[in-house]
């Protein structure tokens, strides 16, 4: 704790981060559910998911907060995530993650027929020195309507961790909304 007169940086750290994330828990309390669905804390012990969506809030969310709530950036990450869904593209075109490899065409393709936009692919090299996907990119002008409801005037980036998608908004291109979608494996 604090006391008057005494600064110490890390302890007003935590003060003000626990504050941050008891707000954070009453303002997305409504989505708790869908975001432990579709935003889970892949790396983190369970019970502490708050913790994860503060910290994808303040690293990713605070970008739009001039144009988007918390809440409503939450819950358009969770609705790019569902309209979205790069795992069913590849899929529906015969393309799983069963130590399979795949033409990077074949891959372009299949995301490109799932979603409707050209993908930007990039891969790296696991441990035994093995080509794999990494980072799936998609960018284009998404129709407000068939993505969202809300207002969402900006550019959003997608990040899939796992199975989960987490957005940043950046801003307008032309007029357009444009969203990147990046899904990481």
């Amino acid at each position: 704790m604090v006391k008057e007169g005494m600064y110490n940086g890390a302890d007003s750290l935590v003060i003000l981060l626990a504050e941050f994330e008891a707000s954070s828990k009453q303002l997305i309390s409504d989505l708790t559910s869908s975001l432990q669905k579709n935003l889970p804390t892949l790396g983190c012990p369970s019970g502490v998911e708050i913790q994860f969506w503060t910290h994808e809030w303040e690293k990713h969310g605070t970008c739009s907060e001039s144009s988007l709530k918390q809440h409503d950036y939450f819950e358009i990450t969770v609705n790019l995530k569902q309209k979205a869904n790069l795992i069913d593209a590849l899929t529906s075109e015969g393309i799983q993650a069963a130590g399979n490899s795949y033409n990077l065409s074949s891959i372009k393709e299949a995301i490109e027929k799932g979603v409707g936009f050209t993908p930007f692919i990039e891969c790296n090299v696991d441990s035994s020195d093995n080509r794999q996907l990494y980072q799936v990119y998609l960018a284009g002008p998404f129709a407000k309507k068939d993505w969202y409801d809300i207002k969402a005037p900006s550019v959003f980036q997608v990040k899939n961790v796992g199975k989960t998608l987490v957005s940043r908004t950046q801003g307008t291109k032309d007029g357009e909304a444009y969203a990147y979608l990046i899904q990481v494996s």
